[in-house]
């Protein structure tokens, strides 16, 4: 959404994950990495998932995959983990359920000790109240990771954009979600260095003599000039006498540095 501009993540295809990821792989070393699979390249069937995850992994760096949702994707899990391909979870609840139904809430703890039983090495705990969080964290293993999901996970993940305010683009501020806390104001700087350029190319302050180092001796310089003049004159006669010119020696090349 951040990324492409998308209103939601639906549209988001297999081919931008593994183009994303690639970029991310060139970039990065140290941190384990992992793949979202996309809506719509897995939800079939566990082949499906199987080939998606696979494609991923072999045209990418990627060190995993991630698959939304609880024990519906149960076998999706276990076959791409059969496939020799580590898989984070990532379950959750809406705003409205959590708030109306304890047997929801309560279904998360069972969807974690299944994806944990499918063979998961960590999941994500997205939108959930912190006593929630709190509870199915102690029900599994593996690691949890919170996202708006209280102080209780064993880590926490946010977006990068949001938690450094770099809102100031309309589609930004706009699904800002309440759960960020904002660490800086980036937009704004950006924002404002943007608005500085732009004043600076209109009233052409930019660029001046200290932001153009390409120099050129002042010899050729002059011989540039004047062989310029010689072009605009020869142009000035063909244009007269309607006849082709002929070609003119350009002379040595030219070093600039």
């Amino acid at each position: 959404m951040v990324e492409l501009g998308h209103e939601t993540t639906l549209p988001v295809t297999l081919d931008d994950i593994i183009h994303h990821c690639q970029a991310v792989c060139r970039g990065c070393r140290r941190p384990l990495l992992v793949a979202d699979l996309p809506f719509g390249s897995f939800e079939a069937s566990p082949e499906q998932a199987v080939r998606s995850a696979t494609r991923i992994m072999k045209e990418t760096n990627m060190d995993s995959v991630k698959v939304e949702g609880g024990r519906k994707r149960v076998e999706s899990v276990r076959a791409i983990v059969d496939a020799g391909i580590a898989v984070m979870g990532h379950i959750g609840l809406t705003p409205q359920s959590f708030s109306r139904s304890a047997t929801k809430a309560y279904d998360l703890i069972k969807d974690a000790e299944a994806l944990q039983d499918a063979g998961v090495f960590a999941m994500v705990l997205e939108c959930v109240p912190a006593i929630v969080a709190q509870q199915v964290a102690k029900a599994v293993d593996v690691p949890v990771i919170g996202i708006g999901a209280g102080p209780h996970t064993d880590g926490q993940v946010l977006v990068f954009h949001d938690m450094l305010g770099m809102m100031q683009h309309h589609h930004h501020a706009q699904f800002t979600p309440q759960f960020c806390k904002q660490y800086a104001t980036v937009g704004y700087a950006i924002q404002e260095g943007l608005a500085e350029y732009k004043s600076d190319v209109e009233q052409r302050k930019f660029p001046d003599e200290s932001y153009s180092p390409y120099k050129i001796p002042e010899a050729e310089a002059a011989k540039f000039l004047e062989l310029v003049q010689q072009h605009q004159e020869r142009k000035a006669q063909q244009a007269t006498s309607d006849q082709p010119t002929a070609a003119v020696d350009d002379g040595p090349d030219i070093k600039v540095y």
